[in-house]
């Protein structure tokens, strides 16, 4: 795994309080020495009908949107300059958000994506597209999933390894996983790897972390073999524009 020198915090929500990514960001980012970069994907759908009523054009409506997020992301940024963290925002019309963020981090040169988990139980996650899981799948970077509040304190680390291939059957992996990252040995985070396999035997594998994600008691460290490549459009999307029916 390479150096650490920028984290790209995904912030869902900028209007909230500060989510719990931000703040284990923050630890990593003084720890490392390495610069904040705090991303909103902006990626609601846009009703246009209303605002082009009230004689208002696209691009306003978008600023409109997005300005407003810029000035919470800033916000929080100043908190964390104060502790001497360099930090920088950004919020883009994009979607969908795991997709944006993946574009984010690819833009700004991010070595890390630190995200929230999904709040609700990753059940066919792949199909669902639930945001953290399809980071996890196509992020060529490591990503942080958060799943704990508050701050690390003198953390544990729990590397989940597979050095032998002795664990073929991903159930059996799992289990070993949940075993060792019980509260018996206390770990803040747990560290896995994503294979870059295809065919059906890949996509099981690679489904060990939907497995064990809900069920881990701890935040999850994902990371990615050199080479790692997930075909994403790189161009962002804009925003997405509803058009109501004529009547």
């Amino acid at each position: 795994m390479r150096r650490i020198r920028r984290i790209l915090v995904a912030v869902k929500d900028s209007a909230g309080n500060a989510p719990p990514a931000l703040g284990k960001a923050a630890q990593l980012a003084r720890a490392l020495a390495a610069e904040l970069v705090l991303f909103q994907a902006i990626d609601t759908p846009l009703s246009l009908e209303d605002h082009l009523a009230r004689g208002r054009g696209v691009t306003d409506i978008e600023r409109g949107k997005r300005e407003p997020c810029l000035a919470r992301l800033e916000r929080q940024a100043r908190r964390l300059r104060r502790l001497g963290i360099r930090v920088k925002v950004s919020a883009e019309w994009d979607y969908p958000a795991y997709e944006a963020i993946v574009r984010a981090a690819g833009r700004v040169g991010a070595d890390l994506i630190v995200a929230e988990r999904h709040p609700g139980r990753h059940v066919a996650a792949s199909f669902l597209h639930l945001t953290d899981w399809e980071l996890l799948r196509l992020a060529p970077l490591p990503v942080l999933l958060v799943k704990r509040r508050g701050l690390y304190r003198r953390p544990r680390v729990l590397a989940a390894v597979d050095p032998d291939r002795r664990y073929a059957k991903p159930v059996q992996l799992d289990r070993e996983i949940l075993e060792a990252s019980a509260p018996e040995t206390r770990s803040a985070v747990v560290v896995m790897g994503a294979l870059a396999r295809s065919g059906l035997r890949g996509f099981l594998i690679g489904n060990t972390a939907e497995r064990v994600l809900d069920q881990l008691p701890c935040d999850l460290l994902v990371v990615k073999p050199r080479g790692f490549r997930r075909e994403l459009p790189r161009r962002r999307r804009g925003a997405r524009h509803l058009s109501l029916p004529m009547t």
